[in-house]
């Protein structure tokens, strides 16, 4: 390539690189939404540990997710090691990714055929193509933008050695796909697409068919391991539909509709949607029959321009055989179609357009001096609609409400849209989205599990549980079904029913860190601190940001009288979030047993200022204004005040509130009242099955009975 061409394909990589920035640009303002990115990013414990010699040998080593792609997962630990978890700038990596994609699109076409303006309309379709949005926009996929960027740079090293024999160009081609195959499986196809490429454009079929397939035996055996992995980590994690869910016919008949569907939404890129269900009344045979039809006819189109037009067979196997992955036929996950399915057999089509158009005008000159003008025009306007759909994956909201707008009987879109509603503390229009996906597909297990969850945060332990033993009837090895259930139990104190669940869902994954954290829960209420203890540093040890089962662990040692090792817990908590008002309040009870009561004090202003009506911190603060050992902080009406507040605010419900508007009404002189106050706490505790507090509780009652205030018993 001489110095000028090789300008003229640098300064257009530099314009697909800024055309793709200007698309998806957006993306920096994005936060992660609620649908796979806990189990990718946000709540993966060895994720959140960013880039570590452990999370190498555990990403090489485990298959986590159904899938077995350690590239992925340690691109993911570098975001978490370099940006933390500022989902924009996430996001803009898998810009990144596709811009190079792009760059990579037209270098290899152009290296395979010379022709440079066909070369870059088909990278501009690609980088453009609304069909993309979700590989590029949504965090998750960073598998997608990965591999493929490792498959497009194998084809650029085989052209090197197709062209030109060199071994250390087939060797890179060989390593590269190794690479592709670790971030993402779909390139099991790719030994077939050399041999597609080989007939055209590379034009080595006079070559013999033995020595193409010969040569590209390493690369069968590199897609047939990866397949196996695949196979294996996707059955072992149940990603994969029996056929009693989905019957083959079903299955054919999507897969039919599907290529035809792809079809359709390349040429008219609307309605386009992060989850596509499968029909609730089947499949029409007039669609079917029109499907297959556009199939046969293309196929037959094909074959009978072999010679005069052979970008179109090429384009075309490439379509049909790189979909064959994800088309349907072995069922990974609920949903019919995934635009982020597209995100390589794309380029068979993009081809055609390219090459086609210029057949078109070398046909008709009239037509030869509009498709530069065209070309622009088109990739300008699908620039626009992927800038439009880019927005849709703006937080969790507005991708479930645009899914609902432009879909039907979606089942996984009310699931989503309700998580975002229970995040906003709305729970019955929450509960009320989990049920019309329970409605739609009542084997669909997160939304019966969400619906335990949010009826749970309602009080409403009985509905919560049926719907969760439900449930657990149809999917009887879902870990998280067995883990909600727990805490419904630990929430009626039931709590050796609720540990039995618990260590049911840790034999099904023993390094979940919220079952290890309910499980310590659960030890330490069972009077067993010593397990408990064990349960919680396993709990924040795989997920050190986890900050919840931090400030677990961390009230256990208080309880031990380890303060110290308190507080070094309760400041990696605060390190790790430091607006947690949870953690500012466990500091104040820290300091409350070193008697630094003022510092105490100040604490538990910061947690009223970060979590203004949050009754424990109230209690606590009610607490020291009626029983401080200073008389310069002692206000027993503040106490009064702030108790009675609190109890309001915790609906009378939280032991410990009731306890401290107690101690404040006896501070007060108001005996009788605080009697009943201290009578309603401890038929509260025993309630919930908190058997140290309520003996302390019993020995105040006696006091306040008696006229008087205990004042040996601790709080």
């Amino acid at each position: 390539m001489s110095p000028r061409p090789r300008a003229r394909t640098a300064l257009s990589c530099l314009g697909l690189a800024a055309a793709v920035f200007l698309a998806y640009g957006r993306t920096a303002g994005h936060v992660f939404v609620a649908y796979d990115t806990g189990t990718y990013v946000t709540e993966n414990p060895w994720v959140l540990r960013g880039l570590s010699l452990d999370g190498v040998k555990w990403a090489f080593t485990h298959a986590y997710a159904a899938n077995w792609h350690p590239l992925t997962w340690l691109s993911h630990m570098l975001d978490v090691e370099v940006f933390g978890l500022r989902a924009g700038l996430h996001a803009l990596e898998n810009v990144a990714w596709h811009a190079a994609n792009a760059c990579l699109v037209l270098l290899v076409l152009e290296r395979m055929t010379g022709a440079w303006g066909r070369s870059l309309f088909v990278a501009a379709l690609f980088a453009l193509h609304p069909l993309h949005v979700e590989s590029v926009a949504w965090i998750v996929e960073r598998k997608d933008v990965l591999s493929t960027f490792f498959g497009l740079a194998c084809l650029l090293f085989w052209t090197g050695w197709a062209m030109e024999g060199r071994r250390s160009a087939y060797a890179l081609a060989l390593a590269c796909l190794a690479l592709g195959l670790s971030a993402k499986p779909m390139l099991v196809t790719w030994p077939c697409v050399l041999l597609v490429l080989d007939f055209w454009p590379l034009g080595r079929a006079s070559l013999g068919a033995r020595r193409l397939l010969l040569e590209k035996l390493p690369f069968f055996a590199l897609a047939a391991l990866s397949g196996v992995a695949t196979v294996l980590a996707q059955g072992g994690g149940g990603a994969v539909q029996s056929l009693s869910n989905l019957p083959f016919s079903s299955r054919a008949a999507n897969a039919l509709l599907s290529y035809a569907g792809y079809l359709g939404k390349t040429l008219w890129p609307t309605n386009l949607a992060f989850y596509y269900p499968h029909p609730v009344q089947g499949y029409a045979p007039a669609q079917l029959a029109l499907a297959a039809f556009v199939l046969i006819a293309a196929s037959a189109a094909a074959l009978r321009l072999r010679r005069s037009a052979p970008w179109f067979l090429a384009g075309w196997l490439f379509y049909l055989g790189t979909l064959v992955p994800v088309i349907g036929i072995v069922q990974v996950g609920g949903q019919a179609m995934a635009d982020r399915y597209t995100y390589v057999p794309l380029l068979g089509l993009f081809l055609i357009v390219a090459w086609g158009s210029c057949a078109l005008g070398a046909a008709i000159p009239r037509l030869r001096a509009l498709l530069a003008p065209l070309a622009v025009a088109v990739s300008t306007g699908l620039g626009f609609l992927a800038w439009q759909q880019a927005g849709t994956w703006k937080d969790t909201t507005t991708l479930a409400r645009h899914a609902l707008a432009v879909t039907r009987d979606n089942h996984v879109a009310h699931d989503v849209l309700g998580i975002a509603i229970l995040e906003a503390g709305r729970l019955d229009e929450a509960a009320e989205q989990f049920r019309e996906a329970l409605a739609i597909a009542p084997g669909d297990v997160e939304a019966a599990s969400n619906l335990g969850g949010a009826l749970q945060r309602q009080d409403r332990f009985p509905e919560a549980e049926a719907v969760l033993r439900k449930a657990l009837a149809l999917s009887p090895r879902r870990g998280m079904l067995h883990r909600r259930l727990a805490i419904v139990l630990q929430f009626e104190a039931r709590l050796p029913e609720a540990l039995s669940e618990i260590d049911f869902a840790l034999a099904l994954a023993p390094d979940d860190a919220v079952a290890l954290h309910v499980r310590g829960q659960l030890l330490d209420r069972l009077g067993r601190p010593g397990e408990a203890r064990t349960a919680l540093e396993r709990s924040v040890e795989v997920a050190p940001l986890y900050t919840a089962a931090r400030l677990t662990l961390a009230r256990l040692l208080l309880h031990q009288g380890e303060v110290d090792a308190a507080e070094r817990e309760i400041a990696r908590a605060i390190a790790a979030e430091p607006g947690n008002a949870e953690a500012h309040r466990g500091r104040a009870r820290a300091l409350l047993l070193r008697g630094r009561e003022g510092e105490a004090l100040d604490e538990l202003r910061e947690t009223l200022r970060l979590a203004p009506e949050w009754p424990v911190a109230m209690g606590d603060m009610t607490w020291i204004l009626a029983r401080s050992a200073d008389p310069a902080r002692r206000d027993p009406r503040a106490a009064v005040e702030l108790g009675e507040r609190a109890v309001r605010a915790s609906g009378e419900r939280t032991s410990g509130v009731l306890d401290a508007l107690a101690a404040a009404y006896a501070a007060s002189g108001r005996f009788a009242e605080a009697a009943a106050a201290a009578e309603k706490a401890l038929a509260r505790a025993r309630e919930v099955g908190e058997s140290d507090l309520a003996a302390r509780i019993e020995k105040r009652l006696t006091a306040y009975r008696a006229q008087t205030i205990d004042p040996e018993t601790p709080r």
